[in-house]
């Protein structure tokens, strides 16, 4: 695990790299759960049905904040390796 410190401060960059990886797996779950739903559940556009088009309308709006949690799960990811990256690079600007 590399571990860089100074000053009584250590980062270990292998962790970070970890938890974004973690990131990237709860990103790809909401993908996967997003992406199985049909876009008519129940196998055809609705007729009309005042009920049923405000159960599609709902679930499109709970679609959506997966496809958000799912960019914002991969930025985290990707924020994560960066850090780490950058603290291995600049090690003696940082400590």
């Amino acid at each position: 695990m590399t571990k860089v410190s100074g000053d009584g401060f250590s980062v270990k960059t292998e962790a970070l790299r970890s938890d974004a990886t973690k990131w990237d797996e709860k990103s790809s779950a909401l993908r996967e759960g997003r992406t199985s739903v049909p876009e008519y559940p129940c196998g055809m556009p609705p007729l009309g049905g005042e009920v049923v088009q405000k159960a599609i309308a709902q679930m499109n709006v709970f679609l959506q904040y997966c496809q958000q949690g799912e960019e914002a799960f991969t930025r985290t990811a990707e924020s994560l390796r960066r850090a780490a990256s950058d603290y291995e690079k600049h090690e003696k600007e940082v400590f």
